[in-house]
């Protein structure tokens, strides 16, 4: 029995749709009914009937699911078990897009350095970041520097990388090299939901060059943004590193005028000593953070 599926099975029962479910576990629709199927191919029974629009649960789903919920409570038990002084490993929470700023590049190259020390990664949205740190649920996470609040953490940048703003390849804009945010003041925006953490830093971007923004939608995942905008339904605010990651869609990234950045790294709580594991990776982030700048000067 695979603990993923298991976590698919409840997240989508306490979901209005596969749609929905996927967004939180921050996955495709498909994986979501792979994963189903899966669990009901392996008990033998339905888990959900399909409707015209969604799914609801069976009898059988509806009998399993407190069941499963256990099941997830008591994983989650183990792995909050205190390491022992033989180990040593280091979890740390994560925002789910960690190719698009490079972080694999950046935790491949602790491990050259440290390889007695392996690393776990925990997907969460950026606002539940400081939460988690100071909730003791994890030491380091990762997440956009811009939008914490730096009296109560530290941060360490891993990568910046400018925003723009995302059109479909039908849109008057299409072409342009370049845009300011006061020329799609009127368009319709799609924005990351307020509890990715970047919702309330790119409003009061908007603002603060006289912008507010008709906003249609929020999504939690940037692939849901990238559908409404290649319907020409929407325009988005979006990150160009993540921008890249769409090359075949209908979609134009075009840079803005105004600067808006993504700055993502490493957070610690301010103050609050951490373990061997934890140092070590948070003092190889400032060396290399510190190297970075040297060569740019």
């Amino acid at each position: 029995m695979d603990i993923n599926k298991i976590k698919t099975f409840v997240v989508a029962a306490e979901s209005s749709s596969y749609y929905d479910a996927a967004d939180k576990l921050f996955t495709s629709a498909t994986t979501v009914s792979k994963h189903i199927h899966t669990l009901e191919l392996e008990w033998d029974m339905p888990l959900f009937e399909r409707l015209p629009k969604g799914v609801r649960l069976t009898a059988f789903g509806r009998a399993a699911l407190p069941r499963a919920r256990k099941i997830l409570d008591e994983y989650e038990e183990i792995v909050k078990i205190p390491a022992g002084p033989e180990a040593s490993s280091l979890r740390i929470y994560s925002i789910p897009n960690q190719s698009d700023f490079r972080i694999g590049d950046f935790l491949s190259e602790f491990a050259k350095e440290r390889g007695d020390i392996t690393i776990s990664l925990k997907d969460c949205h950026g606002g539940y970041i400081i939460k988690a740190l100071e909730d003791g649920e994890c030491e380091l996470a990762i997440g956009g520097l811009s939008f914490l609040n730096l009296r109560r953490v530290e941060v360490s940048s891993i990568k910046k990388s400018p925003a723009g703003v995302l059109v479909s390849t039908k849109h008057r804009l299409a072409g342009r090299e370049s845009v300011s945010i006061r020329e799609v003041a009127d368009e319709t925006f799609v924005f990351l939901a307020p509890e990715t953490g970047v919702y309330q830093h790119d409003i009061d971007f908007c603002r603060s060059h006289g912008v507010e923004p008709k906003i249609l939608a929020t999504r939690t995942r940037e692939a849901s943004l990238v559908d409404f905008v290649e319907q020409d339904r929407a325009v988005a605010l979006f990150r160009q590193v993540s921008a890249r990651l769409f090359p075949n869609r209908e979609v134009v990234y075009i840079p803005l005028v105004e600067e808006l950045y993504m700055d993502v790294g490493l957070v610690r709580v301010r103050n609050k000593p951490l373990s061997p594991q934890a140092t070590a990776l948070w003092n190889f982030s400032e060396r290399r953070r510190k190297a970075r700048e040297k060569q740019s000067r």
